[in-house]
């Protein structure tokens, strides 16, 4: 019998998406009849900085991680005690599955913790990218004897599935118009197999129709994602517009610059969890930008704590790497200036 999987994908492939279909899947009695327990756990929800002091809540144990994030907190100590006690138990069973979501993201992760994880004598599914996880491959390599593993590449949408989104997504002509731009550029082509880039597209082509093909220079994938953001902006505004509060365009500009250094110090610093701290530090005193962020829908408050994400890890991405092409393109002005002073 296989023990672990490790399904690898590239970004925006589904995989967290598809671990939580298995998690619901199951708890509605319709998939995963072998499986007495089944936890979800996101990577970057195990940093290291939640487990330095070792508190009866904080304890660096991986029964611990699960109780603090798959359950709701507990006033008694002694309910904390047995439901924790249960969960070690169970993680000792191979009829208890647990998805570690993320490995790729384990920047600042208590490393621990995710050995718990790769060694426990429950079943593992490890969703990551293809890279950086050279590491942990070993390790399941070799335990593989055993607890048997495999790794599964996700590749995305067939064509088949594809078109089925898209017709189910947009009116016949619409549809009809966007599968033909995505057959025109193999490019395209290769993005839309992505369903979140799939989701863009359709997003995109209701709003603005043909108007993708020109506004991203027909159809990179940096320009997509500025359509987007563009277009997220622009609804912000307009709902600003209506209470007679509107924004300069330097505004906009501004906020895009703001994120994209969050965006930035916050994978320097292995932040996928971004602190209230650096949030603050970027944004400074300007109330009307950190409305703007609070409000436009870029970074989404986290449910525990004050902590800040980004929708999706493709957008944080986006954002720093807008920051930095800005960067160079202005550094590669002075120097021009330079020389031709």
């Amino acid at each position: 019998e296989i023990h672990k999987v490790l399904l690898v994908g590239e970004p925006g492939t589904g995989k967290t998406t598809l671990s939580r279909k298995l998690a619901y899947s199951w708890s509605q009695g319709k998939w995963g009849e072998a499986f007495e327990a089944v936890y979800v756990l996101p990577v970057r929800e195990l940093q290291q900085k939640r487990y330095d002091d070792n508190g009866l809540f904080r304890r660096e144990t991986l029964a611990t991680a699960i109780a603090n994030h798959c359950f709701p907190p507990m006033e008694e100590d002694e309910e904390y005690k047995r439901l924790r006690r249960q969960i070690s138990e169970e993680l000792e069973r191979p009829t208890t599955l647990l998805v570690l979501d993320g490995l790729d993201e384990r920047y600042g992760a208590s490393e621990k913790l995710i050995d718990q994880a790769l060694r426990g004598r429950h079943k593992l599914l490890l969703l990551s990218r293809p890279y950086g996880i050279e590491r942990e491959k070993k390790l399941l390599e070799v335990q593989d004897q055993e607890l048997p593993f495999i790794e599964i590449e996700h590749m995305g949408l067939s064509d088949a599935q594809m078109e089925d989104y898209i017709r189910g997504d947009l009116s016949p002509d619409l549809g009809a118009e966007l599968l033909a731009f995505i057959r025109e550029y193999p490019a395209i082509t290769n993005i839309a197999h992505v369903p979140v880039n799939l989701q863009i597209l359709c997003f995109l082509w209701e709003d603005k129709g043909s108007g993708v093909r020109t506004e991203t220079s027909n159809g990179s994938l940096s320009g997509l994602y500025r359509m987007l953001t563009e277009y997220t902006c622009n609804r912000y505004e307009e709902r600003q517009r209506k209470v007679n509060s509107p924004l300069p365009y330097t505004k906009r500009e501004e906020l895009f610059d703001k994120l994209g250094h969050i965006a930035l110090e916050g994978l320097k610093k292995g932040e996928l969890l971004i602190s209230q701290g650096l949030v603050d530090k970027v944004l400074g005193v300007d109330a009307k930008i950190k409305a703007m962020l609070k409000e436009s829908g870029f970074l989404l408050l986290h449910s525990v704590g004050r902590q800040y994400q980004f929708p999706h890890l493709t957008f944080q991405e986006y954002f720093a790497g807008r920051l930095l092409a800005r960067q160079l393109l202005s550094s590669e002005a002075n120097v021009r200036k330079f020389f031709s002073e």
